[in-house]
C-alpha cells in the first residue's frame, strides 16, 4: 500500500514545535538534535507539501541548538536580575554566584553571542569604558588596582555557558608570600569555588549596585 505524504502540517502543529524548542535544555536538547535530523532525512526522502513548515522547524532546530539560547543563563533576566550590579546599553556587570575573591564580577554582552570576537565595536566600546570604572571601584572599596580577566571561548577552552562573558576578578595588592600568590593563582584555574546562598548574594549584589551608583 502507497502512502500519501501531501499531508500540510497545520500552523498549530508549528507553534507547538517552537515552544518545545524554546524550553528545552539539556539531554532534551541532545534529542531534539537526532530529530533534527530525522527530519531532514523525511525531507529529503519524501519531498512533502509540508517542505517549507518542516524547514522552518529545522532553522529554528538548528539556531536554538546551536547557540543554546533558548537555555542560555545570560539570556535570562528572571535570573539574571538578582545577580546584576549594572548595566549600560549593550553589557550588564553581574556578581559571580561562585566568586573567587570579593568583588568577582562578569561582564557580559546582552546580545546573546557566543565568543569574543563576535562583539561588536559597540560592545567593545562599552566594554573599554566598563572596565576601568570595575577598576576604579576595586581600588576604592578593596584597596587594589590588579585584577585578573578572564574569557573562555568554545567548549576545549572550557567554557561552560555559550554565551561570552568577561571574569574581572580583583587580586589582593598587600604583600603576602610567593606560597599564598601561588595558591590563589592555582584557585583561579583548578578549584570549583562554593556558591552564594541568596541571602549571601543579595547582600554582595546590593553593595556593589551602590558602589556603581557612587562612581
Amino acid at each position: 500500500m502507497k502512502v500519501k505524504m501531501d499531508l500540510e502540517l497545520p500552523s498549530q502543529t508549528e507553534l507547538i514545535l517552537i515552544k518545545f524548542i524554546q524550553n528545552l535544555k539539556g539531554p532534551f536538547l541532545n534529542q531534539f538534535m537526532l530529530l533534527g535530523l530525522q527530519l531532514w532525512s523525511s525531507l529529503i526522502t519524501y519531498k512533502t507539501k509540508a517542505y517549507e513548515t518542516t524547514m522552518k522547524a529545522l532553522i529554528l532546530f538548528l539556531f536554538f541548538g546551536s547557540t543554546g539560547f533558548a537555555s542560555c543563563h545570560f539570556c535570562n533576566l528572571s535570573i539574571l536580575e538578582k545577580q546584576i550590579a549594572f548595566e549600560n546599553q549593550y553589557l550588564i556587570v553581574i556578581y559571580d554566584r561562585a566568586p573567587i575573591s570579593k568583588g568577582h564580577l562578569l561582564i557580559i554582552p546582552k546580545r546573546h553571542i557566543v565568543k569574543a570576537h563576535e562583539l561588536s565595536q559597540e560592545e567593545w566600546g562599552e566594554f573599554e569604558n566598563t572596565l576601568p570604572q570595575i577598576v576604579s571601584m576595586f581600588q576604592t572599596i578593596l584597596n587594589t588596582h590588579q585584577y585578573l580577566i578572564l574569557e573562555r571561548n568554545g567548549p576545549y577552552a572550557r567554557q561552560t555557558v555559550p554565551h561570552v562573558h568577561f571574569h574581572v576578578i580583583p587580586i589582593p595588592s598587600q604583600k603576602c608570600g610567593d606560597n599564598i600568590k601561588f595558591a590563589l593563582f592555582s584557585k583561579v584555574f583548578d578549584i570549583v569555588p562554593a556558591k552564594l546562598n541568596d541571602e549571601e548574594l543579595n547582600e554582595e549584589v546590593v553593595f556593589f549596585r551602590n558602589c556603581f551608583n557612587d562612581l
